[in-house]
């Protein structure tokens, strides 16, 4: 019965690290405006005030409001006075998301990149998802891998998770479980609860640190109140077997269906399957 569940446990982890959010990367646009710390004025709500600033400046004018703004002399004054990097990543996400202006993912890219080069964190960021998946540039993990980790050693929280991702798939670098713990504790210390559920991962797995119910347990709790799907499915196999918390099978039953009311496909099919074993669904 140990052994079984030992191995349970296993495949817990091996799914967790795979599911917690669709896709091999977790890479998502638009996550990072999210995550702020309260109070203070994000990059990008800095950059869209400048730029509607403008935009209402040049409201009357036909056209392509960004590439005649480019051409203005007021431009490249805005640019040394005002919040530079700033407003350049904004021009970038505007190109990007085709606001004022048509969707050119090449300007885009070339936006980031100037605002990137200036230290803009979540420039980088965006600029490293372009060039894990080749839109707007040629695909390139190793350029993609560089400036996500530009973006993470300045704090960008997504960025950080992102690396953890990068190192422990292997993608623009070589596979490294110990650095992608790493980058997930310096996210997670920043609130990120994707960020939270993978370590639990790792603590399930004993890879790389040794092997903790009790700590995946806690790391699950925070990340399930915090609706996330994987965690609160993790969550419901520990209150089953009693592993890392007091078993109870109530609790197990309510995170489980937690689980799969938010999408969790393998709580989903236990649910619809409850004669069969978990094992066999996985």
């Amino acid at each position: 019965m140990l052994r079984r569940l030992q191995m349970r446990i296993a495949l817990l982890a091996a799914v967790l690290t795979g599911a917690v959010l669709a896709g091999a990367l977790l890479f998502a646009y638009g996550v990072a405006r999210q995550q702020y710390v309260a109070g203070r004025v994000s990059a990008f709500e800095s950059a869209v005030n400048q730029l509607q600033y403008q935009w209402d400046r040049y409201d009357q004018l036909d056209g392509d409001w960004l590439a005649r703004l480019e051409s203005q002399n007021d431009m490249k004054l805005l640019l040394a006075e005002n919040g530079q990097r700033d407003f350049i990543y904004g021009v970038g996400y505007y190109y990007e998301n085709g606001i004022r202006t048509s969707v050119d993912l090449a300007q885009a890219a070339v936006w980031y990149e100037k605002a990137a080069k200036k230290g803009q964190a979540e420039a980088a960021m965006h600029l490293a998802l372009m060039y894990f998946q080749g839109k707007g540039v040629e695909k390139d993990e190793r350029k993609g891998f560089r400036y996500m980790e530009q973006a993470a050693k300045d704090g960008n929280v997504n960025a950080q998770f992102n690396m953890g991702r990068c190192y422990e798939e292997g993608l623009g670098t070589k596979p490294d479980p110990s650095k992608a713990f790493d980058w997930y504790k310096k996210a997670a210390g920043q609130g990120d609860f994707r960020a939270m559920c993978c370590m639990g991962g790792c603590y399930l797995s004993g890879n790389p640190v040794p092997y903790d119910p009790a700590k995946a347990f806690q790391l699950f709790e925070k990340a399930a109140n915090a609706n996330i799907p994987a965690a609160q499915y993790n969550l419901s196999v520990l209150y089953r077997y009693g592993e890392g918390v007091e078993k109870d099978e109530e609790k197990a039953d309510f995170w489980r269906m937690k689980a799969a009311q938010n999408g969790f496909k393998i709580a989903i099919k236990e649910l619809e399957n409850p004669d069969k074993d978990p094992e066999e669904l996985a």
